[in-house]
Formats: structure tokens, C-alpha cells, sequence
């Protein structure tokens, strides 16, 4: 809702009571129940106060960074340092996506840039990562285009610490017999088979982990 120049924008990633306070000269910044200040900002200089109270540069300074990218990001921010817990909403999402990622098969790892898309769209990203906990139970099966459906939400480097073992594996072969053949790979299932084939070495082939 907005009055006098002022609106007021619901946290998505918090707890119920933590708001944005936007002034149409695009300043603000992010409030919590009682009416305490973070994360104070300037959107038309790209600039914030961050939790130890020092002027930094959003991202993608000088570049404007996208709004919902820089409210969840603080947002993750204020969490991570125990000032708030997430709403219920995005917990459920963290807690099922720790339950599908292998955190120690590559070194690579999740970050807020893997939860950007979820800001504007957090029942569809549960739901993808609901399809594929019920898919990962299906050791020997991999519709290829669930795949793209975990690209909406999530980078190709987080979705391949997503992918089961099995499901791996049905990927790499899914790929080779498709270049065998001269066939066209579905480009992000051919970035996912890259970045398997560059984790464990540019000349090896690539092989699950038991």
C-alpha cells in the first residue's frame, strides 16, 4: 500500500511484520515490527547501508540492480545474521531443497543468485522442487525436460548438486548417444554435461559418485 509519497512493500523471505518503506525519490529501507530501520538505500545512486552500518554499492553498480534482487538479497542477509527467520512460505523451500542437494559432490555451491526468480514466484518454485523430490525417488528414469524446469529457479552449477546420482548418469548417456548420432543436445542439459565433465577433470570421462 502507498500514502504520501510512501510505500510500503511485504518482505516475501520474512517473518510476518518486516516491510520495505519506499519513498518515491527512491530511497528507503527495510523495517521490521517495531518500526527498527535496515538496510537504509538510495536506489538512484545504487547505494545501501549494510548491517555494520558502512555505504556500499548495490551489485551491479553502476549498472542498476533489479529491485526484488536487491530486497532479497538484504532480506537473506538479515536472516543469515539471526535477526529474523523466514517466512514459513520460503523455509519449506530451503528445507526441501536440503533435502535434494548433494553438498559435498562438486564444489559447487548455492547461493542468493540461485533464489532470485523465487522473489516473484515462490509457490512455482516449490512446486518444481516438489516435482523433483517425487522424481528423485526414481532411481533409473529422467524426463530430460525437468531439467529446464529446475533452470527457471536455479543456476546449471546448483542444478547439478540437485541431480541424483542416477539422474546424472541417465544424462551423460542422454547426451553422448545424442552426439554419437549428430543430433542437437537441449542446450542446458549440454552446459549441466559440460560443467560435470570440467568438475572432474578436462580430460577424464565423467563418472557418478557412489
Amino acid at each position: 500500500m502507498s500514502n504520501d509519497g510512501v510505500e510500503f512493500v511485504k518482505a516475501k523471505l520474512l517473518a510476518d511484520g518486516w516491510q520495505w518503506k519506499i519513498y518515491d525519490d527512491g530511497s528507503g529501507h527495510l523495517e521490521n515490527a517495531e518500526g527498527k530501520s535496515y538496510f537504509s538505500f538510495d536506489y538512484v545512486t545504487q547505494e545501501y547501508v549494510d548491517l555494520n552500518r558502512k555505504w556500499r554499492f548495490m551489485s551491479y553498480y553502476p549498472d542498476s540492480t533489479p529491485m526484488d534482487m536487491f530486497m532479497a538479497e538484504m532480506e537473506m542477509d538479515i536472516v543469515k545474521s539471526g535477526i529474523a527467520e523466514y517466512s514459513n512460505a520460503f523455509q519449506r523451500i530451503i528445507d526441501l531443497q536440503n533435502r535434494l542437494y548433494h553438498f559435498d559432490r562438486y564444489s559447487f555451491s548455492p547461493s542468493f543468485r540461485d533464489y532470485m526468480n523465487v522473489y516473484n514466484h515462490i509457490d512455482e518454485m516449490y512446486s518444481v522442487l516438489l516435482e523433483y523430490e517425487k522424481a528423485a525417488k526414481i532411481e533409473n528414469e529422467l524426463d530430460l525436460s525437468m531439467v529446464n524446469k529446475l533452470g527457471e529457479f536455479y543456476s546449471n552449477y546448483a542444478i547439478c548438486n540437485l541431480l541424483t546420482d542416477s539422474h546424472i548418469g541417465i544424462l551423460i548417456d542422454a547426451v553422448e548417444i545424442e552426439r554419437d548420432w549428430g543430433q542437437d543436445v537441449p542446450a542446458k542439459v549440454y552446459n549441466i554435461y559440460e560443467l560435470i565433465c570440467l568438475e572432474q577433470g578436462e580430460n577424464e570421462a565423467p563418472t557418478m559418485q557412489m
